[in-house]
């Protein structure tokens, strides 16, 4: 490509900006201020040195206002000089936006393709393995141009087996906590929630024995409840002919007597037993 910078031809002369007084300026200005640089303010003085750091500011003041007013001038050369290249320099500046935003969406239609890639290669090997594809984070290293093919591809199958293992492990801790559950006669559904939920399943356990240890404990006292209620109505009941009186509330329950003979497991005879019970049921053995 040509050099174009051959062809700035610029008329600049060196530009001369000088203080002609500066030895005398110099002068009466260290005069005025050697004056009052020590003076010492007194109650009898302040209002006097008030007034005079406010004249001190003014000369300091005009000082600057010239300065800048030079300053000003002496920039507008230049000042006309940038506008003049910027100016020409706008349909360069167009044309490389142009190709900047053309090369952006070659860049980004190459990582479009090469992700749609590494997702389909990633789809294909899970097919063979546990691991659902819709788990696997396409790592943004592997869309760079320098991350060559057999790299991504290494760390993608790398990135299925870390999630086959994570699977393998979450069903051995589901199977782990059903069979505990099973142990402790529990539904298992709300502890195989809590590992889907992140919980480690010696976690799940230990909450398991606990809520079984709280349930039973509730039982308990619910049962000791009952048995009180139980024999403090028994103890104020009385029984005459077929009839069973609350001695305390007069309430009179007419009592019917049924001869039965109960077939069943012996654990099952027991609970029955222990029902009959719990509901003022009176009954024998049969001699």
């Amino acid at each position: 490509m040509q050099e174009i910078s051959n062809n700035v031809t610029v008329d600049y002369q060196v530009g001369k900006l000088e203080l002609k007084n500066s030895e005398l300026l110099r002068n009466a200005v260290s005069e005025v201020a050697d004056k009052y640089k020590d003076l010492i303010i007194t109650d009898d003085t302040v209002k006097e040195d008030k007034k005079t750091k406010t004249e001190l500011n003014g000369l300091l003041k005009q000082l600057e206002d010239k300065r800048k007013e030079y300053k000003k001038q002496y920039q507008i050369p230049l000042k006309d000089f940038e506008n003049s290249i910027k100016d020409i320099e706008v349909p360069l500046n167009d044309a490389i936006n142009n190709l900047k935003l053309q090369l952006n969406d070659y860049d980004e239609r190459l990582v479009k393709q090469k992700e749609e890639q590494i997702r389909a290669f990633i789809e294909e090997v899970c097919k063979e393995h546990k691991a659902d594809d819709k788990d696997i984070i396409i790592n943004p290293k592997w869309l760079n141009k320098s991350t060559s093919k057999k790299t991504w591809q290494d760390e993608a199958i790398q990135a299925i087996k870390l999630q086959d293992a994570e699977i393998s492990r979450f069903e051995i801790d589901v199977a782990n906590v059903k069979a505990f559950a099973e142990q402790l006669n529990v539904n298992p559904d709300s502890y195989v929630y809590q590992l889907n939920m992140g919980a480690s399943s010696i976690e799940v356990v230990q909450r398991m024995q606990k809520d079984v240890e709280r349930a039973k404990k509730r039982q308990e006292a619910l049962d000791a409840e009952t048995k009180a209620m139980n024999e403090a109505k028994k103890a104020r009941t009385k029984v005459i002919d077929n009839k069973r009186i609350d001695t305390e509330t007069g309430e009179v329950e007419k009592l019917e007597t049924f001869t039965l003979t109960v077939t069943g497991k012996h654990e099952d005879l027991i609970n029955l037993a222990k029902y009959m019970q719990e509901h003022n049921i009176d009954f024998k053995s049969a001699e």
